[in-house]
């Protein structure tokens, strides 16, 4: 049986049938042409891949398309008088009703040979009506863009990030920084285009690379090989967070591109706190049992799907769960994820969490080359995690466990917390230094976690 991706949808289909399933494309098919000559083939801003059409309007036309940054397959919207508000009115109505099941998520928008592009994925390609009843057009924007960002002084502000108001791949208006790593910093941004707040993640590797105006330079000619690796999985980083668009309580990525000799990702803007620094402004008092128990069952649900695509995060700690102003827990920051397959050389040293880290993880750090880790890579942090809201302590590193004779995790009672005896069971069997012995599927600790929930009731 011959499967090859369809070139109207991009989706596999057996070649056994004569034409798509999903979208009725066949070779003998004519190509479909719109007023613009777009049609089936054409490449579009040097990545996006035109597929056939999706819908045809009177004022409006959508195109099934693959976009090659990201690696997803998308949707692409073309207003057939050329009009931006209407494209407008299109993104703000899809924004409105973002927290519904199924709403389109808008991407990015852009002009291309004299019109304006609407870029957009939907989880399925749905039926034509069912798309069309998520079309609402509000007259103005119905969110409010923050539009400068208050230090508390001067020096709260980072060295070597881009000034306010620097204007990146002619849209992304840079109002602040917000966050910074060793391999990068993040701003918070103005698309003027979309008229929202973004998140914009900057390739700034500070050990190999600095500024030089805007763009960055490589330090020393010893450092390039480095740079460039790091640079190409920052694109990895793109296109395994671009896998999870639709799921829920992880972050959602919008876009990818190049500029200042450099890469950014343009991801969704979450207003709120880390449960790390949660935890600091509470002075590290333990959370309550079902508030830890609300916020670990969020995440692992969220690692359900990603352990199903055969992701391994790989970087889950306190300061990584986001607590967002409307109450939802989301799992950001994909920078150490890789595939369970994956044995290519990968930077885990620098992110390695040490209180947080599998013991296999270290092994990786020491070889270089990814060994033994999976979904219970990922279970050991979302136990340390649970073990640090209940008990306001950091659990001893799996390094120290391993090189002591006793192995055992400090029971919370020696922190003067108690806990009920299940929950700190649950803990010791998610933090097992032997990955054999440890919880291996995350269901088990779902379920495990929603049994404990029902005995409390």
């Amino acid at each position: 049986m011959e499967v090859k991706a369809c070139m109207g949808c991009f989706v596999e289909w057996d070649r056994e049938r004569d034409e798509c399933p999903v979208c009725g494309w066949s070779p003998q098919k004519p190509l479909e042409e719109d007023k613009n000559g777009w049609h089936q083939g054409k490449i579009i801003a040097k990545r996006f891949l035109l597929g056939n059409c999706y819908l045809k309007k009177k004022d409006f036309v959508i195109w099934r398309t693959y976009d090659s940054l990201l690696d997803i397959r998308c949707y692409m919207i073309t207003s057939v008088g050329g009009s931006l508000t209407q494209l407008l009115q299109i993104a703000w109505g899809f924004s409105q009703q973002r927290d519904k099941e199924g709403c389109p998520v808008v991407l990015s928008m852009f002009p291309v040979e004299q019109v304006y592009v609407l870029v957009f994925s939907m989880k399925e390609d749905m039926d034509k009506k069912d798309f069309l009843s998520w079309i609402m057009l509000p007259k103005e924007n119905p969110k409010q863009v923050i539009q400068k960002l208050e230090y508390l002084n001067e020096k709260q502000k980072p060295e070597h990030v881009l000034s306010e108001d620097t204007l990146l791949d002619e849209r992304y208006r840079v109002i602040g920084c917000i966050g910074v790593g060793g391999f990068g910093i993040t701003y918070l941004c103005e698309d003027l285009l979309l008229q929202r707040n973004v998140a914009v993640k900057e390739y700034f590797p500070s050990e190999w690379a600095e500024r030089e105006a805007d763009a960055l330079e490589v330090k020393n000619s010893r450092y390039l090989n480095a740079f460039l690796y790091g640079k190409k999985s920052f694109l990895k980083e793109a296109k395994i967070t671009a896998k999870f668009i639709h799921a829920q309580n992880i972050v959602t990525i919008y876009d990818v591109f190049s500029a200042n000799d450099t890469v950014y990702l343009v991801m969704e803007y979450l207003q709120g706190d880390s449960v790390g620094r949660r935890m600091k402004k509470r002075q590290y008092e333990p959370y309550s049992e079902r508030k830890a128990v609300e916020i670990i069952l969020s995440v692992m649900k969220a690692l359900c799907t990603i352990h199903e695509n055969y992701v391994v995060h790989g970087d889950i700690s306190p300061g990584n769960l986001i607590c967002t102003k409307e109450g939802t827990v989301v799992l950001i920051d994909f920078g150490a994820a890789k595939y369970m397959t994956d044995k290519q050389p990968v930077l885990q040293a620098a992110f390695l969490k040490k209180n947080y880290a599998a013991p296999e993880q270290y092994r990786t750090a020491k070889e270089g080359i990814p060994k033994d880790e999976g979904a219970w890579t990922d279970i050991y942090a979302m136990g340390a995690t649970f073990y640090y809201l209940l008990t306001g302590h950091v659990p001893t590193d799996a390094l120290t466990r391993l090189s002591s004779k006793k192995t055992e995790l400090i029971p919370p009672k020696k922190h003067g917390v108690k806990i009920r005896k299940g929950y700190f069971q649950l803990i010791c069997r998610m933090m097992e230094l032997d990955k054999n012995l440890r919880i291996k599927n995350d269901r088990v600790v779902i379920d495990t976690l929603e049994k404990l929930c029902c005995k409390e009731k």
